[in-house]
């Protein structure tokens, strides 16, 4: 699998990218499958069991409350930072959820964010089991995700079973050494031969783009 540079730099809230960013992506990922699926109509509830790393650790790195905020379909990278505070409050004194679909539903904290912190799940330390309930408490869909660090997640289906992205890169490189062999041959300098590789992947403007949104947010927390 390639690595674009827009994978190992994003966008994100903290303290923590394997505690914060990525339970809010898995969250946010949950619920917008759960429309995509036709599910939406039937979910009066959504809750979260936390296991292992996010458990133990999930409430000094803000765990309950990116779950809570990726419930309501909010992504680490558009989310209002300044707001978060006053949303969660809003969430949890009403113990209603607004979902992305414009539907409010049922949710109290203190029960439907369960930190198991003696019972990791088997195929990493953060592992995270979402739960959408219809008006009986019984199970819509249910979807277990792993937080790997640096943002990323997956279900798990996909660690049990990953696959390839597809992407052929024109100038693929395992490390610094290739890079700049690949450099000397191709009469690049180190950051045009990565942009073309970028260009595989999706237009340059956009590359540029993603790049000076980062740079921007970079500066306006400096």
């Amino acid at each position: 699998m390639s690595l674009s540079a827009l994978d190992l730099f994003t966008i994100g809230v903290g303290p923590s990218s394997s505690h914060t960013v990525g339970p809010m992506r898995a969250a946010c990922h949950f619920v917008r499958g759960l429309e995509a699926a036709g599910l939406a109509p039937r979910v009066a509830r959504l809750r979260c069991d936390l296991y292992g790393s996010l458990a133990a650790t999930g409430k000094g790195h803000g765990t309950d409350g990116a779950v809570i905020l990726g419930f309501l379909g909010e992504e680490p990278e558009t989310v209002d930072v300044d707001g978060i505070p006053a949303c969660l409050e809003n969430v949890r004194l009403r113990k209603l959820l607004r979902t992305p679909w414009g539907r409010e539903v049922v949710f109290d904290e203190k029960q439907d964010i369960d930190f198991k912190r003696l019972k990791p799940l088997p195929l990493h330390p953060n592992g995270m089991h979402f739960i959408a309930l219809d008006a009986g408490d019984l199970p819509v869909f249910e979807q277990v995700y792993y937080s790997l660090g640096g943002g990323f997640i997956a279900t798990e289906a996909e660690m049990n079973q990953p696959q390839s992205n597809g992407i052929v890169l024109p100038h693929p490189f395992a490390n610094a050494v290739d890079l700049m062999r690949q450099c000397e041959f191709h009469a690049r300098s180190a950051s045009r031969l990565p942009l073309a590789n970028e260009s595989a992947v999706r237009p340059e403007a956009e590359t540029r783009a993603r790049l000076d949104s980062m740079w921007l947010a970079m500066q306006a927390c400096v």
